[in-house]
């Protein structure tokens, strides 16, 4: 009732506006949100009156919440918010009133957010996820401020004992590397990094480890990550054709070529290329183990849409690394079928269509990652310098580097190695344990998957995945 009446008198107040006063401008989103809102008002109108009714009964959030986030049905009016017909249709009115004065999208985000925070603090799990599916394409800030209240809802829930922290062994260098991080932001060279994204990370982590030691929950989160994979790749794609047809394009060099508070995967081809590589192991992973058909022929388009843009927005060696990756993954997964992925990759320099279009620009890019060399020349001066203790956090590189640098570019943000950017921002003990951390994964993901009785187990190909 509040978003039916509340899209209601923005579509009508705006309108009336337009047509009676003229020269009075007001952009065309408004009443297309206005129809938008009452649309979705009056699909989760129900008879009760209940915001949580409304939310847990409908048939449009529905396989959303219950099927993905996990979100129990709702029985009686257990932890409901209770609103009368008519103090909805008045709140409506009210906030549709405000459109005069803010903009209708700001009012529906915060209608929305409280949602979504009051279906948090039911269920962190359900938050856990709800992050997985939009950390690609929010922004920043939105995604910190789900994660506070994703944070303090699961400590509350864990002191009155509804909720449990699991801590491993393998956390604990873990826990050490971010607290290092955290301390490297408030201590380095220049100015002091931004100590949010850390912290936010820190308590992402633990809570995430935590809720996925239920398999009920691991399996919603890989089915959260294969709905995020499928969409970026699909949208890679078409983006990719597009993109000599029209005049939508988006940057092909940097990786963070927006700011935190509005940049998303959608913003940068680098960071798209980052994300789709990052779970490509992934994607392959569900199509081998998938026994639905329908899914199973899904799961191969989109796998193909990644590998597509991969292979044509990747740079070169980031490019050999993938091959080198996939036949690892295929040798550790089946090693029969392996080997025709190892010729496969053999054959495909001597194509004749990859020695016409491919060796050239094969090399072009190759000789041009030479240019990194001079760059790890002067990377290497300074870790000789500051290789014990560290340079500290984010913007400490780009205000030392113009000391060091020699017949290149005399402002970088990064060292363009991440093995070299941890030993410079952390020294030889962030590096150590870093290297901890790597090797302590792929040990128990390899145990795992050797002592697993059946080679073609979900779970097995998933650690492989992960490795």
């Amino acid at each position: 009732l509040i978003l039916l009446s509340f899209g209601s008198v923005t579509l009508f107040i705006h309108y009336f506006i337009s047509n009676l006063f003229s020269g009075f401008y007001y952009s065309i989103y408004t009443p297309i949100a206005g129809v938008a809102i009452i649309i979705v008002g009056f699909f989760l109108l129900i008879p009760e009156g209940s915001v949580s009714h409304a939310l847990y009964e409908s048939r449009i959030l529905n396989t959303l919440f219950s099927r993905l986030l996990g979100i129990k049905r709702t029985s009686g009016n257990e932890d409901c918010i209770e609103l009368p017909g008519s103090g909805a249709c008045i709140l409506g009115t009210l906030l549709g009133i405000l459109t005069l004065f803010f903009p209708p999208h700001t009012i529906l985000f915060i209608i929305l957010f409280t949602i979504y925070s009051f279906v948090v603090i039911k269920s962190p799990e359900a938050g856990v996820i709800s992050i997985i599916l939009m950390a690609p394409f929010a922004p920043l800030t939105l995604i910190a401020s789900s994660i506070i209240i994703l944070t303090v809802s699961y400590i509350f829930k864990a002191l009155s004992g509804k909720r449990t922290f699991y801590f491993e062994f393998m956390d604990f260098p873990v826990a050490l590397f971010m607290i290092m991080i955290f301390l490297s932001e408030l201590i380095s060279f220049g100015n002091s990094g931004d100590i949010l994204i850390p912290v936010m990370f820190t308590a992402v982590y633990f809570i995430a480890v935590s809720v996925m030691h239920s398999s009920i929950w691991f399996d919603r989160a890989i089915k959260a990550l294969i709905t995020v994979m499928s969409v970026l790749s699909v949208y890679a794609l078409i983006t990719a054709l597009l993109e000599n047809l029209t005049e939508l394009t988006i940057d092909m060099n940097s990786v963070t070529d927006a700011p935190g508070t509005t940049g998303n995967a959608l913003n940068s081809s680098a960071m798209l290329c980052q994300i789709l590589l990052s779970f490509l192991f992934v994607l392959i992973c569900v199509f081998l183990t998938c026994k639905n058909k329908t899914n199973r022929f899904g799961l191969l388009l989109v796998t193909i849409s990644a590998m597509i843009y991969l292979f044509t927005h990747l740079t070169v060696t980031a490019l050999i690394a993938a091959v080198i990756s996939l036949i690892i993954f295929m040798i550790l997964y089946n090693g029969k079928s392996a080997v025709f992925l190892v010729l496969a990759t053999a054959i495909v320099p001597f194509l004749p269509i990859f020695r016409i279009y491919s060796v050239e620009h094969f090399f072009d890019a190759l000789s041009s990652e030479g240019s990194r060399v001079d760059i790890w020349n002067a990377v290497i001066r300074m870790i000789s310098d500051y290789g014990f203790t560290g340079i500290g956090g984010s913007d400490s590189f780009e205000y030392l580097y113009p000391s060091y640098f020699v017949g290149n570019t005399d402002h970088l943000p990064h060292t363009g190695s991440l093995l070299l950017q941890i030993a410079l921002s952390l020294g030889v003990v962030g590096i150590v344990i870093f290297i901890m951390i790597f090797l302590s994964i792929l040990q128990s993901s390899f145990s795992f998957g050797r002592s697993c009785s059946d080679k073609s187990a979900y779970g097995r190909v998933i650690c492989y995945a992960g490795m």
